[in-house]
């Protein structure tokens, strides 16, 4: 019968180097994921930031006349394909902007795990706004251009 205990000294050192390189492994693991952590605490500081530009489009998506008198008819122009003023492409350039941030939101959320749902916690009322049946045109626009949104938006919403 073969005896279970190390029989010399570069038996015991082989066994130390093998625990000091799991340690050390399971050390650098648990650092990299608090960097991680840390990364992903400055990108949604960074990301409110973004959220405060937005506001404007955002409140004019919210307003039901706002919306009515300025967001629904360019998008129902965009969609049409009709020609659109300079003015007109701004408005389209800020919705885009703001979608692009919360197509950024679910990217976070899905692909990189950023964050436990607090993103669509934290915009739950701005998302609910792009998909609401009150704002058929927005709500068409995104599903057309920004399907991977959309369906983002519609799981959070229906959970």
């Amino acid at each position: 019968m073969e005896n279970f205990w190390p029989n010399s000294l570069l038996d015991i050192i082989s066994i130390f180097t093998g625990l000091f390189v799991i340690v050390g492994g399971v050390m650098a693991l648990v650092r990299y994921r608090n960097a991680v952590k840390l990364q992903g605490a400055d990108i949604l500081l960074r990301m409110e930031d973004e959220f405060r530009e937005l506001l404007p489009i955002l409140d004019d998506i919210e307003s039901e006349y706002s919306y009515k008198v300025k967001v629904s008819p360019v998008l129902t122009k965009f969609l049409e394909n009709q020609v659109l003023t300079s003015e007109e492409r701004e408005i389209i350039k800020d919705i885009d902007r703001c979608l692009r941030f919360f197509y950024l939101c679910s990217v976070m959320s899905n692909d990189l795990s950023i964050d436990n749902g607090s993103l669509s916690k934290a915009y739950y009322h701005y998302m609910d706004e792009l998909v609401s049946n009150s704002h058929p045109e927005l709500k068409t626009y995104v599903y057309k251009y920004y399907p991977r949104l959309f369906s983002w938006i519609k799981k959070h919403i229906e959970s």
